[in-house]
This record gives structure tokens, C-alpha cells and sequence, in this order.
């Protein structure tokens, strides 16, 4: 099974709705972090985010049980084009 818009769309359905907000266009990731659909594997938004696989081997996509939805900056994936790992968005002494 490839990356694709059918389990991009059951990835995202994993994450938590958020009271108030349309859950087809904001969600919430294990970490409580908000992630927007539209911003799948987006390094340059606030709200990006990525599958990630909970298996610990290499990335399978065969098990959808094994994937979670994860904000890029609380992933531990190295995005292709992406140098450095980001700061978790939780460890910002503001929030």
C-alpha cells in the first residue's frame, strides 16, 4: 500500500476532533498538538503533519494499526529536504 489520499484521509480519522472546530479540517495529535488535513507532510506550517509508524521496523504500510497521525515537530521522521531535526512544539516555554 502506497501514501495515498484513501489512508492519508484513515490516518487523519485516528486523530482527536477538537470541540468547536470542523474535524475534517483540524485535529489533535497523541501529543495534543494541532494538525490540519490539508497540511499532510507540509514543513513549512504550524499545523504539518506526518504518518507515523509505531511498529519500531521499517515504515509498513500494510498495518493500519501500526500508523498514527504526528505534527512534524513532534516527529522523530526525517523529512526529505529537512536538515535538522525541529523542537517539539510542546517543549516552547510560552505555551
Amino acid at each position: 500500500m502506497d501514501i495515498n489520499g484513501e489512508l492519508i484521509l484513515k490516518v487523519w480519522g485516528k486523530a482527536s476532533p477538537i470541540p468547536g472546530q470542523n474535524p475534517d479540517i483540524f485535529r489533535l495529535d497523541s501529543t495534543g498538538a494541532w494538525i490540519k488535513l490539508k497540511h499532510f507532510n507540509d514543513v513549512d506550517s504550524i499545523y504539518g503533519w506526518t504518518i507515523h509508524c509505531l511498529s519500531g521496523d521499517d515504515f509498513s504500510l500494510r498495518n493500519l494499526q501500526n500508523l498514527i497521525p504526528v505534527h512534524l515537530q513532534n516527529s522523530n521522521i526525517q523529512m526529505p529536504g529537512v536538515l535538522t531535526n525541529r523542537p517539539q512544539i510542546l517543549s516552547d516555554p510560552f505555551l
